[in-house]
């Protein structure tokens, strides 16, 4: 009766089923309606029959009896089944297999390179616990703590990095390759904050008391299991050595990129820390004045052709003319700027001279869909006009593409979160060649996206590059007039340059301060005459560098 109650309650739908998959559950349900019924008839008759008394010592001990063969199933499914999988709530954290797995792959490692477990391995607090225990047999195990004391790059084969910790240790890690493991995981926390109507809402729910019957009965869970990540790195001479018989799924070293490096010194060299704090984009207006979006000062700086400091306006704040972090600017044919003020999740337009105008947007997440919810962001990071002066907003929290006009009238919305043909994960740096044809940095996929004016996709290329999820690492695009791309690649420390067909021509770039190297390059502009102008972040300034030198000819294009 019990288990007759439970089908019917979890699967029986509203009234007025219209798809056939509707009136299969409804016939599911009429028919556990019968045998709930029928089996609450033959109860009372029992109970009748045998006396009240009775009944209830029947109806406890069946209870007992369900209840202990639960008990057992459970606690079978809980310490060897899902032994090392958070699926049970019984469990608040545990380390997940990766942990294990990582470790074998150490093992192996340091036999074939030294014999034995005298390899040198790196690791800092956050994967510390559990890998100071798993790894207590190393003698050369190096603990580095948070890496804010490390100021040389690394000579260990194996480090072990925590995603917290990883962007102060990517400039020392440039000679490695990197994978992305789970250190800890967890059940999903949705169940925070409930609330008795949250539960009444629920149960209201059809495909609510279905999930949460198969999660009872089965384990099923319908959303993923949250977890903590760690980065393996492993330096890339040892890769190229031993990863084919690596039990870590790495990708052998790409020496393509390596014969395209050049040498670029910028000319001039903008700011600094005493003028800006991590600027992120940066775009040009029709006099040549270079306009820079200021993050963390929470402004905008414009810079006169010569380099002079000639206006900024913007402070903290969610009113007209305020900041929060913005990210993006773009300026239209007519000097009119629009800002991406990017964690007030909304877009403000400026006159020439930097008055407030117009604002548009506010927060939304669609859950990585292109519908609905229009003229609304989560995190717009960047713009790009087009001849019309319409604008197009990389959503990126939303992992779409929005398109406006200047009065901020909404035209249409693409992409959607995903891996095919149109689809995005954390889009962010878009650009416009003279033709109008659009490119899109599809940064978690690791490849740029090439559509025309209605937004059909034209190309689509790889980038060896944009490696982490980390918050820092978001590459910004630029087109010269020669239809080549500019890209910055903000953790590889560099910039580089692609045809409109995606072959590589070139990339410029390493880490440091000197007026050839970057610290987290980000925005990207080029004007008229090919001169490359980058943001670099890191570093707190804007870099000056001249046309790119003749280059010898692609192959053939990218299909």
């Amino acid at each position: 009766m019990l288990l007759a109650a439970a089908v019917f309650f979890s699967s029986f739908p509203h009234v007025g089923f219209t798809t056939l998959a509707q009136l299969n559950m409804a016939m599911r349900s009429l028919g556990a309606l019968v045998i709930l019924a029928f089996l609450v008839v033959w109860a009372l008759l029992s109970a009748r029959r045998l006396g009240f008394a009775s009944a209830i010592k029947v109806v406890f001990f069946t209870l007992l009896v369900i209840l202990a063969v639960l008990t057992v199933r459970y606690a079978i499914l809980a310490s060897y089944i899902h032994g090392d999988i958070a699926k049970e709530m019984l469990i608040y954290t545990q380390t997940t297999p990766d942990v294990t797995m990582v470790t074998r792959e150490i093992e192996s490692l340091s036999e074939r390179l030294v014999g034995g477990k005298e390899m040198e391995v790196a690791f800092d607090d956050f994967t510390s616990w559990p890998f100071n225990w798993y790894l207590r047999d190393y003698p050369n195990r190096r603990p580095i703590g948070d890496g804010k004391g490390v100021s040389e790059p690394f000579q260990a084969p194996v480090v072990l990095v925590g995603l917290e910790n990883e962007p102060q240790l990517r400039p020392y890690l440039v000679d490695y390759i990197r994978q992305q493991y789970r250190l800890r995981w967890w059940f999903p926390e949705d169940y925070r904050g409930v609330t008795w109507q949250r539960i009444i809402s629920g149960l209201q729910d059809p495909d609510l008391r279905h999930s949460l019957w198969r999660f009872l009965f089965y384990r099923e869970l319908e959303k993923p299991l949250g977890s903590s990540d760690f980065a393996f790195y492993l330096r890339r001479d040892v890769a190229s050595r031993l990863w084919r018989s690596s039990a870590v799924p790495i990708t052998p070293p790409v020496e393509e990129y390596a014969e395209k490096r050049i040498e670029m010194a910028a000319l001039e060299i903008w700011g600094g820390p005493e003028v800006l704090s991590y600027p992120k984009d940066i775009a040009f207006d029709g006099e040549g004045n270079l306009y820079v979006v200021d993050s963390d000062n929470n402004r905008i700086q414009v810079f006169a052709p010569d380099g002079r400091l000639i206006d900024s306006w913007g402070e903290e704040g969610d009113g007209p003319g305020e900041f929060h972090e913005p990210w993006g600017v773009a300026i239209d044919g007519q000097g009119y700027i629009y800002v991406a003020d990017t964690w007030n999740h909304r877009l403000q337009k400026f006159d020439p001279q930097g008055r407030y105008l117009d604002q548009w947007g506010g927060f939304a997440d669609t859950g990585g869909r292109a519908e609905g919810m229009v003229g609304l962001f989560y995190g717009p990071r960047d713009i790009a006009v087009d001849r019309e002066g319409n604008l197009y907003v990389v959503d990126a929290g939303n992992k779409r593409i929005q398109k406006f006009d200047p009065q901020g009238e909404f035209l249409g919305q693409w992409g959607g979160d995903g891996t095919g043909p149109g689809e995005f994960k954390e889009p962010v740096g878009i650009a416009i060649d003279e033709e109008g044809k659009i490119y899109v940095a599809d940064t978690w996929n690791r490849r740029i996206q090439k559509f025309d004016r209605d937004f059909n996709l034209l190309a689509q290329w790889p980038v060896e590059g944009w490696v982490s999820e980390s918050v820092v690492n978001k590459p910004y695009l630029a087109a010269d007039t020669a239809f080549n791309l500019y890209v910055t690649d903000p953790e590889g420390f560099r910039v580089m340059v692609f045809d409109g067909q995606g072959q590589l021509l070139a990339f410029f770039g390493r880490y440091d301060t000197d007026n050839s190297s970057f610290n987290l390059p980000t925005g990207i502009t080029v004007d008229k005459e090919g001169y490359i102008y980058v943001a670099d972040s890191g570093n707190h300034r804007i870099m000056k560098f001249g046309p790119l030198p003749p280059l010898p000819p692609t192959p053939s294009p990218v299909e």
